[in-house]
């Protein structure tokens, strides 16, 4: 497939899409998808095969210190990885159903580690772990390029035991919006620990270092968010669209486009979730979520949900009659 300008491919694209065999704009979302495809790949023949899934795990002192921020113990992130890694977790499922691989990347489960700390006190890791952690991600991003024929399309994912927490800290902060606004429940946390969880990102939010994206990161973030920010940035970089998955992930956009805005031109969101949130963060990034389906898992679930209509988007525009082709007399 030719290369040309991510704006000669996105012309050539509704160019395209206006001669098809349908009336323009009836396959709705499906075409904007194509087009943008065709902008990041910058071809006139956008495809999502091959993909890849990577999904990045962490955990969170805020969990050791404060249980009640989150409806499952800290042990359920090591044990999902193993979940993971046997097949047995929701995306692995998924992952195999579209046979695409699925890598899990350790960057954090343990938390007795130099330099990790209570993000409420706004040291949650500090600027060295976060660097690396950054560096880890644009590290397991170029190893699935290599391992790959051509990858096409990535998919990042998360695991990490109160992470939304992270996410609430982490969005609040980028836009400066309170600890009501931007925190929810999660995996289903009841009132007396929501309470407690609003009171740490409240906390966490009066104690973050605003001075940058990355100081915001290190912060109020979480290791595996900081490796999906330099997975985003490494995407970027080749040219690979990145399918968007939830808060959690959606976040590490936040941070991500603050640092290199040019990371925002290959990001598609996959979702929007029930977090109050991650309508927000969404918002501020003036995305349009292919999906609202009350999802909340987390893990990549809801890109890999959405992943069919990428690819159903791309066989209709590369593989569907235009109007020429088929002997009909547009009028």
């Amino acid at each position: 497939m030719m290369k040309i300008s991510a704006d000669e491919a996105r012309e050539q694209a509704w160019g395209r899409q206006s001669q098809l065999t349908k009336p323009p704009g009836s396959l709705g979302e499906l075409e904007n998808i194509a087009v943008e495809l065709a902008g990041i790949q910058r071809t006139n023949e956008p495809v999502v095969r091959p993909a890849g899934c990577i999904i990045f795990a962490a955990n969170h002192p805020v969990v050791a210190n404060c249980p009640e921020v989150s409806a499952f113990p800290m042990e359920v992130t090591s044990a999902m990885v193993a979940n993971f890694e046997a097949g047995g977790a929701a995306s692995s499922v998924l992952c195999a159903h579209h046979g695409m691989p699925q890598v899990v990347v350790d960057v954090g489960v343990s938390i007795d580690v130099d330099g990790v700390g209570d993000l409420r006190d706004g040291k949650a890791m500090s600027m060295e772990l976060c660097r690396q952690s950054i560096a880890a991600g644009e590290a397991a991003v170029r190893d699935m390029v290599a391992h790959s024929d051509g990858l096409k399309l990535l998919i990042l994912g998360e695991m990490g035991i109160g992470n939304t927490t992270v996410a609430a800290a982490l969005t609040g902060a980028v836009l400066g919006e309170s600890a009501a606004r931007v925190t929810g429940r999660g995996t289903g946390v009841a009132d007396p620990s929501y309470i407690v969880k609003l009171a740490a990102v409240r906390q966490a939010l009066e104690n973050v270092d605003a001075t940058s994206a990355e100081t915001m990161l290190a912060s109020v973030g979480g290791r595996e968010v900081a490796a999906m920010v330099g997975a985003m940035i490494a995407a970027a970089e080749l040219e690979i669209p990145v399918l968007v998955d939830g808060y959690i992930v959606t976040s590490a956009a936040l941070v991500a486009v603050e640092m290199h805005a040019s990371v925002r031109d290959v990001l598609l969101f996959a979702h929007q979730s029930r977090e109050q949130g991650h309508q927000l963060a969404l918002k501020s990034l003036s995305a349009n979520a292919l999906l609202d389906m009350n999802l909340a898992l987390g893990e990549a679930s809801g890109a890999l949900v959405a992943y069919p209509m990428l690819e159903q988007a791309c066989i209709l525009h590369n593989k569907m009659a235009t109007f020429e082709a088929a002997g009909i007399v547009k009028e």
